[in-house]
């Protein structure tokens, strides 16, 4: 509610008429400020953003993220923790650096 937006009509006629929407306002501001960014609002209030850099940097802010399928990437780093479930391989290379005692 409250958002403008453009009406067009083939020959003035309004029964030709449809409706543009989406111009943003102070009221109603476009849902990401960044150009580069794939904003997408589901219901119930969660929101997909991706951020797409040149670097080829994706960024996923959400609290959790759940992939059903196989994920592959060439490396890995994990910052908070974790647990792991489930059978795992692992080849070349140490799993994890032992300190010194």
């Amino acid at each position: 509610m409250g958002e403008q937006v453009l009406l067009l009509s083939i020959g003035g006629k309004l029964d030709t008429a449809f409706v543009l929407p989406g111009i943003y306002l102070d009221d109603n501001p476009a849902p990401s400020a960044s150009a580069d960014a794939l904003h997408i609002s589901f219901l119930g209030g969660a929101v997909l953003l991706v951020l797409v850099k040149v670097d080829t940097c994706i960024t996923l802010d959400m609290p959790e993220v759940v992939c059903t399928n196989k994920l592959a990437m060439g490396s890995l780093e994990v910052q908070k923790g974790g647990t792991i479930h489930g059978t795992m391989e692992h080849s070349g290379g140490a799993l994890f650096q032992r300190c010194a005692d």
